[in-house]
C-alpha cells in the first residue's frame, strides 16, 4: 500500500465513521508542555513507555487529529540525536517537535511517515544548540482513540551503519539449519523471496503450528532463522532496514525455540513493521527477559512480501556473545595522536596489554584511547572470555597500529581591511620538508593581496609521514563609511537630540563630543548642559578596519528661559479674593499667564489679579520665552476660602408669636463646617438640658418635654471651619424670656 493510497483510506474512515464517545479520564502528568517528561539522551535506545490514556488536546495536530496528545522534553548534550516512538497494538503515533518554550513553542518538524497501528516514527533531530531545551509532542493519529493507549519513546546518540561482516553467514530458510552468528556487528541479509530460476538463494515461508501460534497477528511471507546466545539478560541493537522494493519494511521476532518444527516456542520480542530507514537512519531495539548463556532465534521476514536489505549493529554492551575482537578507529596515525580502540564480544568484561601500556588511558574497559608518544608499530590487545561454546574460542583481538612522526604547521588565520596586503608565514615543526602553496609558491611565506576573502593551503611534505596541510583563510573587511545626522542640530539646555547613524560597513561605533561625552552605542541621544557650540566625532569600525568623521561646532546649545514668579499670598478670602505676582524670570522676553480660572495675560512685568470669590484651588501658570524658542514655566497655587461669619442671639421668647425668636440657635453666614457642629445648653446647677450636632436645630426652651422657667442659660458651641483644619470652642449665656 503506498502514501497516497494511506491518505485516502484515512479519508474514507474519517467520513465512513462519526462515533463520538465522553469519558471522564485522570488526564496524565503531561496532557500538557508545563508537565513535559524529561527524556535523557542515551547512548543507544533505552525506550520508555508512555500513554495518552486520558489525554487532552492542547493544540491543532500537525497531521490527523491530536485529541490526546502528550509531552516530552530534553536538554540537547549533543547536537544530534536520533528520535523513535514505536506505537503499541492499535496505536499509529504522531511526532512534532518543538524549540523555544511553553509560551512561545516553535514547530520544527512533523513526522507522520507511516500509516497503520503499531507502527513506528523515526527521525534525526539536527543542528542542535547545546544547553538548549527542546519538546517533542506525540498523539494518536486517528480520531477514534485506540484501543492500546501506550507508547515507546526513546532518544539516542547517532550509530554508523557497520560494514556488513566478511563472515556473515545467511540467514537460513528453516529454523533447523539456522547458523549460529558470532559475527553479528555488521551482520547483513535480506528478505528476498524464493524462486528457483531467478533468487534461488530467496526465502519460503517456514512455519508450524506452535510458532504460528506465537505469532499470532504476524503473517508470514519470506521468513529467515539466525541463531545467537546473549551475555545479559537484555540485549540491544540497531536495525538498518535500506532497498525496500515495496516501501514497506520488515517484521522480526526474538523467539526461544526448544526444538525446531515442533513443541514450544516463547515469543520474547516482535514487531510486525519496521518501515524502511535508508542507510544513513536505522531502528534501535531493545529485548529483555533473556537468560545468559542461553540460544535465542531472530526470524526476519519481509512485510507483506517485501524484498529489502538489512544490517545489525551493535552498541556498547550490546548483551550478544560474539567472539572478542578490537575496532581502532584508524590504524595509521602520527605521534601525538589518539586512536579510539573499541572492544567487542567475549563476556563483555574487557582488559587491555600491550609492551606500550602507557600509551592507554585506561587498561579495562570496552573502549579506550591510544596516544603513542613514540614513533613505530604498535600492538594493542583486548582481552575477555568466550562466552559462546558453540562459536570458536577467540579470548583475544589485536589492533595493530602504525605510528609516524607528525609535522605539525604554525598558519593563522588573519584579517585585513579591503586594498591592503598580507604575509603568510608558516613554520613547521620538523625542518627539511618541502613546500606547496594552493596558489602555487613553493617557499614558505607569501605576500597577498586578496580582494575577497581566501583560503591558502600550505601542504608540508616529509618522506615517511603523511602530508601536513594547513589553512589560512584570509578576510577581507570592507573598510567602513562614517556618516550620520540628527534629529536636532539647535537645542536647548537639557533638551536631548537624537543621533541617526548612517555608516556603512560598520559593526561597532565609538561617538566622541567635544564635552567630552563618549558613546558606543549605534545611535546614542545626547544632552548638553552648557549654552554653547559643541563638535562631534564618529569612528566606526569593522573587524578592525576603521574610518573617522568629525562635524565641527554641529549643535548649537541655546540659553534657557527661567521661568520664576512669586505671589502676594497663596492662601486669599472670598471677601477679597486679590493676588499680586511678582514676575522674577530671566533669560525671557515673552510670557503668558493662566490662572486656572479661564483667564490669561501676557502682560511682561508684575501681575495684579482677581480671582473669583468662590471657595476653590486655582493653578497658576508662567511660560516664560525668549528669542532662541527655548521656553520654560513654572506653577503655584492660590486658594480662595469663605470667611467665617456667624451670630449668636442672646436671648430668645419661646411660643412667641415671632417665630424668628421662638428657639435658640446660632446663625452662620459661611466658612463653618457643618459635620463638626456640637452645641450644649445647661441650666444654672450645670446640667445638660439640651444637645444638637445640626446648626438647624434650636433650642425650644424644654427639657424632657417640659417648659423650663425663664432665666439665663450657659451655652456651649464646637465647629470647625470649612476651609481649614482650625476648630472653634465658644460659651455664653442666653437668657429665656416667656
Amino acid at each position: 500500500m503506498n502514501k497516497s493510497m494511506n491518505s485516502i483510506l484515512r479519508l474514507t474512515l474519517f467520513f465512513l465513521f462519526s462515533i463520538s464517545s465522553l469519558f471522564v479520564l485522570a488526564q496524565p502528568v503531561n496532557d500538557n508542555c508545563s508537565g513535559a517528561i524529561e527524556l535523557f539522551p542515551t547512548s543507544y535506545c533505552q525506550a520508555i513507555t508512555g500513554t495518552v490514556d486520558g489525554a487532552t488536546q492542547s493544540m491543532l495536530g500537525c497531521s490527523g487529529t491530536a485529541d490526546d496528545d502528550v509531552w516530552f522534553k530534553f536538554t540537547a548534550q549533543a547536537s544530534v540525536y536520533k528520535l523513535q516512538v514505536i506505537g503499541s497494538a492499535s496505536f499509529n503515533p504522531v511526532i512534532e517537535y518543538f524549540s523555544g518554550n511553553c509560551s512561545a513553542l516553535t514547530s520544527v518538524l512533523c513526522v507522520d511517515d507511516n500509516f497503520g497501528n503499531g507502527t513506528s516514527e523515526l527521525f534525526s533531530l539536527s543542528s542542535l544548540t547545546i544547553g538548549s531545551e527542546y519538546f517533542i509532542r506525540v498523539y494518536h493519529s486517528s480520531m477514534f482513540a485506540p484501543s492500546t493507549k501506550t507508547f515507546e519513546i526513546c532518544l539516542s546518540g547517532l550509530a554508523v551503519k557497520p560494514t556488513c561482516g566478511v563472515n556473515s553467514i545467511p540467514a537460513s530458510d528453516d529454523c533447523t539449519g539456522s547458523a549460529m552468528l558470532c559475527d553479528f556487528n555488521g551482520y547483513c541479509g535480506n528478505t528476498l523471496i524464493y524462486n528457483a530460476s531467478t533468487a534461488p538463494n530467496g526465502y519460503n515461508v517456514n512455519t508450524w503450528p506452535e510458532l504460528t501460534s506465537a505469532l499470532a497477528g504476524i503473517s508470514l511471507n519470506n521468513n529467515s532463522f539466525a541463531k545467537f546466545v546473549t551475555i545479559s539478560n537484555t540485549i540491544n541493537f540497531h536495525l538498518w532496514v535500506y532497498n525496500s522494493s515495496l516501501d514497506f519494511g520488515i517484521q522480526i521476532a526474538v523467539l526461544s525455540i526448544p526444538t525446531c518444527g515442533s513443541g514450544t516456542v516463547t515469543r520474547l520480542y516482535s514487531k510486525n513493521l519496521l518501515e524502511p530507514t535508508g542507510i544513513n537512519d536505522y531502528h534501535s531495539i531493545s529485548i529483555g527477559g533473556l537468560t545468559p548463556g542461553q540460544s535465542y532465534y531472530i526470524m526476519i521476514d519481509g512485510y507483506a512480501g517485501d524484498v529489502c536489505d538489512y544490517t545489525i549493529g551493535l552498541p556498547p554492551n550490546s548483551g550478544f556473545a560474539t567472539a572478542t575482537s578490537v575496532t581502532p578507529s584508524v590504524t595509521d596515525i602520527c605521534t601525538g595522536a589518539s586512536v579510539d580502540l573499541f572492544g567487542s564480544g567475549g563476556d563483555g568484561t574487557y582488559t587491555w596489554t600491550s609492551t606500550d601500556l602507557a600509551d592507554l588511558n585506561v587498561n579495562s574497559g570496552s573502549f579506550v584511547v591510544a596516544t603513542p608518544t613514540t614513533a613505530g608499530t604498535k600492538t594493542y590487545t583486548v582481552n575477555s572470555t568466550n562466552f559462546n561454546p558453540l562459536c570458536p574460542i577467540i579470548n583475544s583481538a589485536d589492533a595493530i597500529v602504525n605510528v609516524f612522526d607528525t609535522p605539525t604547521l604554525s598558519l593563522v588565520d588573519t584579517t585585513i581591511c579591503s586594498g591592503n596586503f598580507v604575509d603568510l608565514v608558516v613554520v613547521p615543526s620538523v625542518l627539511g620538508g618541502s613546500y606547496s602553496w594552493s596558489s602555487g609558491e613553493v617557499i614558505d611565506s607569501i605576500r597577498v593581496t586578496p580582494i575577497i576573502t581566501t583560503d591558502y593551503t600550505i601542504t608540508y611534505t616529509i618522506t615517511g609521514c603523511p602530508e601536513a596541510v594547513e589553512t589560512s583563510t584570509v578576510s577581507i573587511v570592507d573598510v567602513p563609511v562614517s556618516d550620520f545626522t540628527s534629529d536636532k542640530l539647535t537645542l536647548c539646555e537639557n533638551e536631548t537630540a537624537q543621533l541617526i547613524n548612517n555608516s556603512l560597513n560598520t559593526s561597532s561605533y565609538e561617538w566622541i563630543f567635544s564635552d567630552g561625552q563618549t558613546f558606543t552605542s549605534e545611535n546614542p541621544s545626547v544632552i548638553f548642559s552648557t549654552a554653547g557650540q559643541y563638535s562631534v566625532t564618529l569612528i566606526a569600525s569593522n573587524l578592525g578596519c576603521k574610518n573617522t568623521l568629525t562635524k565641527n561646532n554641529y549643535f548649537q546649545l541655546n540659553e534657557q528661559a527661567v521661568a520664576m514668579i512669586s505671589a502676594s499670598s497663596n492662601s486669599v478670602s472670598s471677601a477679597s479674593p486679590e493676588v499680586m505676582f511678582t514676575n522674577s524670570s530671566s533669560n525671557a522676553d515673552s510670557y503668558i499667564w493662566d490662572f486656572g480660572d479661564e483667564t490669561t495675560s501676557i502682560a511682561s512685568g508684575n501681575v495684579t489679579h482677581s480671582f473669583p470669590s468662590e471657595n476653590g484651588i486655582y493653578y497658576v501658570k508662567l511660560v516664560a520665552n525668549n528669542s532662541n524658542d527655548c521656553p520654560d514655566s513654572i506653577q503655584i497655587s492660590i486658594r480662595v476660602k469663605d470667611d467665617l461669619v456667624y451670630y449668636i442671639p442672646n436671648s430668645f421668647t419661646p411660643n412667641n408669636s415671632d417665630i424668628h425668636n421662638a428657639t435658640f440657635k446660632p446663625i452662620f453666614t459661611s466658612g463653618y463646617d457643618p459635620y463638626s457642629y456640637q452645641m450644649l445648653v445647661f441650666d444654672r446647677w450645670g446640667q445638660v438640658v439640651f444637645e444638637t450636632y445640626s446648626a438647624s436645630e434650636g433650642w425650644g426652651g424644654t427639657y424632657k418635654g417640659k417648659r423650663l422657667t425663664t432665666g439665663t442659660y450657659l451655652w456651649r458651641i464646637v465647629f470647625g471651619e470649612s476651609t481649614t483644619d482650625s476648630n472653634h470652642l465658644i460659651t455664653g449665656n442666653v437668657s429665656l424670656i416667656k
